[in-house]
Parts: C-alpha cells; structure tokens; sequence
C-alpha cells in the first residue's frame, strides 16, 4: 500500500513539474559559425583532419572512435609550392581553377572559413609577393587549426564539469538539423538527433584527442517534441525519453521523423529521410546560414506553414544542455527500474523522525486558510505556516543561505503590525537588517533602520519621513485584506491531495502508466457493454483470480451453455420436481390429444396427469394453448430427446460445484465467447474501464490536475499581494495620523 502511494506521489511531481517548469530554449544553434564556442561544425574537423570525411562520419555514428588532432599546416604536402602557385594565378578564373584542383589534393581546402581566407589573401597579391602571401596563409592555418583545437578542448572542459559538478551529460553530437514552425508560433532550429559523445583520450600535451558516439543512448531531441505535444494538448504521458535503438543511423532518423509527424509536423522536403545516409557537405559553400533569434523570427516565419520543418545536412557537436527535461527523464528512470520497496523504507525512515508529531501537524496545515496570513511577497505554503506558527507561539526558523528565511521575517513582521503591533528586530550583523529593510518594499518608511545609536538625527529624520508620508497618502477607510480567492483554489487542491492519496487513485496512476504504450486495444464501444459486467466492479485481484477460473472451467461452460438452451423447458420441469423416469414410461403410451394435456399439467400445474377435467380446465387448457405454443413446441422438440437430457443432467450437477464468480457472470461469458479475446486481453481490457469508470466519476478533481491552476494561483496571489500592499499602507498611515 505504501509503495503504491509513493508511486502516486512520484507520478504527481512528475506531472506538475513538465507543467511548471520552462521546457528549454528550442533555439539551441543560435549561430553556425566557429565564433560560437559551445559547438563546433564537426564537418569542418572531419575536412581538416581526415582523407575520407564521409567515411569517417559513417564511422563515428556507428561508434567507431574518431581521433582528432591539431593539424600543422606544413604536414599538408608541397603545402607552400601549392599555396605559390595558387597566388601567382592571371586572374580570378585561373585562381579559382588552381583553387578546384587544389581542394582535390588535401580537404582542409573545402572547408569554407578557410576558403574565404585565402580569398582575402588573393586579393592583396598587388600589393605583397607571393612568397609573403604564403608565409601568411600558412600563419593563418596554424592559428586556425589552433583555435579549433583549443575550441574542442574548451567545450570538453566544460562538459566534464557539468557532469561532475551537476550530473548532467551535455556533450553531444547534433545531427542531422531541423529547422521549421511549430504550432506554439515558435520558430525553431536544432538538432532533429542529440548523439552522446565520450572522450576515450585526451592527450594535452600530443594535442589529440578520440572520441566516441554511444551508440545505445541517441536521444530525440526532447525540446521540440515537448513543445508540440503541450501545444497540441496531447497527453504528456506519452512523452518518451528513452533512448533510440541500437540500429543503424537511417533508422534513428526515420523513427525521429516518424514520431515527430505523429505530433503534428509535416516535412517541407519532398524527401526528408535523403539526411539519413550519412549526407555530408561535399562542398565548402554549403554550411548552414547563420542566424540570431530576431533574424530568424522573421525569416523562417516567412519560410515555413504552421507545423512545418525541414531537415538540415549539418553536424555540430558541443554542448547542448537538456536539463529541463532531466528531471523528467529521472523521475521515469525512478519509476520504471527502482525498487519502490527500498525508496519506501528510505522516505518512512526519515518520516519516522516526525511520527510522534505527524498528527498535530497535518491538523494544523489542514487547519491553513490564506485568511490567517497576509504576505507583501511571494511565499509559498509552509513560509504561510511558519509565520501563522510563529504568530502564535515561539519558534525557531533555520535553514541554509536562499531557502527563504529572510521573506519569511519579512512578512512575519507586516502579519504582527497589520495585527497591530509593534516589532523590534535584532540581528548580529548589519547586511541581515538590510536584507529585511530592503523586502519591506513600500512599507520601509515606516521602518527605523538603527545601526548606530548615537546618531540620533538620522533617527528623527526617519521619524518625520515616516509622518510626512502618512500625511500626504490619499487614504480611505480602513479595509480587510481579503484572500478567499486563494482559499478556493487551495480548498480544491486539498481535496486533490486527499484523493491522489486513495488506493483508487494510485490504482489509476499505476493502470494509466502500464498502458501508455497501448494503442487502439478496446473498440469504444465495447465500454458501455463491459461495463454493466460484475466482475469488473472487482478488484483486480479478484478479476484476475476469476478470469482464470473462467478459462480453467471454459470448456464445461460451454458444454452447460448449450445443454441449458437445448433443454431450457425440460430444465424448467427439472426444477419443479417431475418424475422424469415416470413421464418416460408414459410417452411411450399417449399421443396427439393427450400428450397436449400432459405438457399443459406438467407446464401449468406441475404434474404427470394425460387428462383434464374438461368441465372445470377447458378454457384455462386453450388459452394456455394459444399463450404458450412456442414453448410448446420446443417441449416437444426436447421430449424427443429425453433420454440425452437425462444423460445430461450431470451438467447441471457439475455447475453447482461452480464458484459463484463463474455462474454469476454468465453474461461476461457470453461476451467472451462471442469476442474471442485473449485472457491477456482482458486484463488491458480491465484497466481501461477501471480507468474510464476513474475519469468520469472524477472530472472536477482531474480537471484540477490538468489545469493551469498554479498560473492562476500565481495571478490570484500577485493581485492579493498589491492589494494588501495598498491597503495596509492605507491603514498604517491612518494609525499615524490617529497617533499625531
């Protein structure tokens, strides 16, 4: 029962924080050129160090290690004849013939920074000789592959700290890229795939370094998918971070496009899975577009319908920090793999703490309403307890630096002055009265900040400060400050906590989870049919115990369902006591008439008699004639068969050693053996209607689970909060005038 409720409990956090929580910034390669220095073009290394760039990106994605070094230029052979040549060309149309052939010979030509580089260099060839223009050009390629090096090396660096330091892996490859329009009227560019990269070797002092792609762990990027399905109001319980499976790379992309046009979003290629054969940039003009967000606001709005993307050949890899949907993935690593029985004894041990004292203090948070506190600032509901607490007896508030302390004496002092009174606050330590004075916000006028008490003039400064603004507020009567908004909603969010907190509820959560990932198991219209059966009034327990029977005996089932309509009138005589072996001897010696008056004794009257008395039965004997002929004829149709019904009455003999759950649910039966579904089957079967039956008698409270019920709580609060800002402002300076 417990693990059950944690379970609950875990589900509902789970829930609320993908709701509360900002998703992340879908916008994730805000630009694309090397100035960016928490991602890298991996095309621009794999053209800088590799013969074979395709090969080598194919083999990267299939986890083959990918060794990377700082290139020295002059290892690119005959680099300063090439570079010579190059510059001594007539003209633009010869150096860009020259330059062709040169990106022939070594890769690093292709790669386009470096392109516009010499460009540069070329252009200046009237005013430096060619032999300076080299010893320039390979200057700038040393630097260049330098700070690529040093870039990769940063982004390392960083990576490995998010991990240690927070235990968030952030370093991936992103690949291939999508860019396009979603339905929340977000424009967005990032990677389609985010493919986890680990460091096999860093060698600072060689300057090289190897990679690896863990193959098993590529993820869908989580951002894109969240958003569409929050826009769309799709159930966020279908929201899977697992990873992808270990398969080749064209089927990751296609499962990526697959599940991403199930949300929602259509593809402006006419081909959009041509990405998935490991395209890679073959030409040094081709890298994505730079952009900024503003740019791309208007462009790609102008580029792309609602709900439509396209896919991008590029590969960055970098830092790419997903961690507002860790949590989430935690809590679904928490759920489906823990022992909920040791994570059970791990929270109760530490409740175990507080048991002596459990009662009063649920007592005295349901005691809670928003009346009993007012508050200048946002607290949330156990900062309102500790001040109510602290109002009415001696308490003692700690905690670590940020956790509240100083809000919490803050408005603990406009509780006890809207109260009336007075307050003396005392710290060892200056900056902790400022802190304090600073969150009294409006209300610092009336406030004397003493840290030196010999200087009295700036005390009476304070003092008159404090009555010149009560003289100059426009006041009004004065008012109660009013929260019963807020009591309302937290009224229906108790009532939520009390039924998360019911086996019923946590039945639901549970039954929810285990189908998730079922689609299309139960014809709707089976529902209102299923559901009239009492044996899915039972617990599941009880269900599966009495599935089971009904399998185990199915066979007998059948064989009584069709002895029993074969034989319903003749079982109806059963019943009622005839002497089958008396009324066998005596068919054999009547007919016509006076087998019509034995089946009217035996049906009306319950007796063997071939007779009637014609004087005082004869009208009763023709309507029974005329009211009953169908049952009549069957009669007789089984009569014709006796002796297999006496045969068969072991049946009936054999259906009272039946438990209960089989014979009182004949009609289930008949249900089953019309659908022939499998008893698997019937168990999804179960939780469905256990989960419709949930849904519909619960509306109001899931209602409440679904809402935004925390942003209107949020806008109640922050109108309560200027209210109360205003009226006790209002109410002081009247106190001080009063006073004068």
């Amino acid at each position: 029962m417990e693990e059950k409720k944690l379970y609950t409990s875990l589900k509902q956090y789970q829930n609320r924080f993908l709701r509360q929580k900002a998703i992340g910034n879908l916008f994730f390669t805000k630009n694309s050129t090397t100035t960016n220095r928490s991602i890298i073009d991996l095309y621009q290394l794999l053209f800088t160090n590799f013969a074979e760039p395709q090969q080598e990106f194919q083999n990267f994605l299939t986890g083959s290690a990918l060794k990377l070094k700082e290139i020295n230029a002059y290892s690119i052979p005959n680099i300063d004849l090439h570079l010579k040549v190059l510059y001594s060309s007539e003209d633009d149309k010869v150096f860009m013939h020259k330059y062709r052939e040169l990106s022939t010979k070594s890769n690093i030509f292709k790669v386009k920074p470096i392109f516009e580089e010499i460009i540069k260099f070329y252009k200046r060839k009237n005013k430096d000789n060619p032999e300076d223009l080299v010893n320039k050009t390979i200057k700038f390629l040393n630097s260049y592959f330098a700070e690529q090096f040093d870039n990769l090396k940063i982004i390392v660096k960083d990576s490995e700290n998010e991990l240690s330091e927070k235990g968030n892996n952030v370093f991936y490859l992103g690949y291939p890229y999508i860019e396009g329009f979603l339905e929340t009227e977000e424009v967005f560019r990032g990677p389609l795939l985010l493919w986890p990269i680990v460091v096999d070797n860093n060698d600072k002092v060689k300057r090289e370094m190897t990679l690896r792609i863990e193959t098993t762990n590529v993820i869908i990027n989580p951002m894109i998918k969240l958003r569409q399905l929050a826009a769309r109001k799709i159930n966020l319980d279908l929201v899977n971070f697992d990873p992808l499976d270990d398969e080749e790379d064209i089927n990751k992309i296609e499962k990526a496009l697959t599940e991403l046009s199930e949300i929602g979003l259509t593809f402006k290629n006419n081909n959009p899975t041509v990405v998935s054969q490991t395209s890679i940039i073959t030409n040094f003009s081709l890298p994505l577009k730079a952009y900024n967000k503003e740019q791309a606001t208007s462009e790609l709005k102008n580029k792309y319908n609602f709900n439509e993307s396209a896919i991008l050949c590029a590969a960055f890899i970098g830092i790419y920090k997903t961690t507002n949907t860790a949590l989430f993935s935690d809590y679904n690593k928490i759920l489906e793999n823990t022992n909920l029985g040791e994570l059970n004894d791990l929270f109760f041990q530490i409740l175990n703490e507080y048991e002596d004292s459990k009662e009063k203090r649920i007592e005295f948070e349901k005691s809670f309403r928003e009346q009993d506190v007012i508050a200048i600032s946002e607290l949330d509901f156990y900062q309102k307890l500790a001040i109510k607490k602290a109002m009415n007896s001696n308490l003692i508030i700690e905690g670590p630096p940020g956790t509240g302390k100083s809000q919490t004496i803050t408005n603990l002092i406009v509780n006890d002055i809207y109260r009336g009174d007075n307050v003396l606050l005392c710290a060892e330590k200056k900056t902790a009265l400022e802190v304090v004075y600073n969150n009294m916000k409006k209300f610092q006028k009336y406030c004397l900040f003493i840290d030196d008490m010999n200087n009295k003039s700036f005390v009476f400064s304070q003092i008159k400060a404090a009555i010149d603004s009560s003289l100059n507020t426009v006041v009004s009567e004065k008012q109660k400050i009013s929260n019963d908004e807020m009591d309302y909603y937290f009224d229906k969010i108790r009532e939520y906590r009390q039924l998360i907190e019911e086996e019923k509820t946590q039945n639901y959560t549970l039954y929810k989870n285990d189908l998730k990932d079922i689609n299309n198991y139960l014809d709707p219209n089976y529902y209102e049919r299923l559901n009239q059966y009492a044996i899915f009034s039972l617990a599941l327990e009880s269900f599966t115990e009495g599935v089971e029977k009904i399998y185990a005996n199915l066979d007998d089932i059948i064989k009584i369902k069709e002895f029993k309509q074969k034989f319903a009138v003749l079982i109806e005589l059963h019943y009622k006591k005839i002497n089958f072996l008396k009324l066998s001897k005596l068919l054999t010696k009547i007919k016509d008439k006076k087998l019509d008056y034995l089946i009217y004794n035996m049906l009306a009257k319950g007796e063997i008699k071939p007779k009637i008395n014609l004087t005082k039965d004869y009208d009763d004997y023709v309507n029974f004639l005329s009211e009953a002929s169908s049952k009549i004829t069957k009669l007789k149709t089984e009569l014709e068969s006796l002796d297999e019904f006496l045969a068969g009455l072991v049946l009936l003999k054999l259906e009272t050693n039946f438990d209960p759950i089989i014979t009182d649910n004949y009609p289930f039966i008949d249900f089953l053996l019309e659908s022939q579904l499998a008893k698997d089957h019937l168990i999804i079967l179960y939780k469905w209607i256990y989960i419709k039956n949930f849904e519909n008698n619960n509306e109001d409270m899931i209602g409440i689970a679904n809402s935004v019920w925390h942003k209107e709580i949020k806008e109640i609060e922050i109108k309560s909060i200027n209210v109360a800002i205003d009226q006790l402002d209002n109410n002081l300076a009247i106190d001080i005038r009063e006073k004068i």
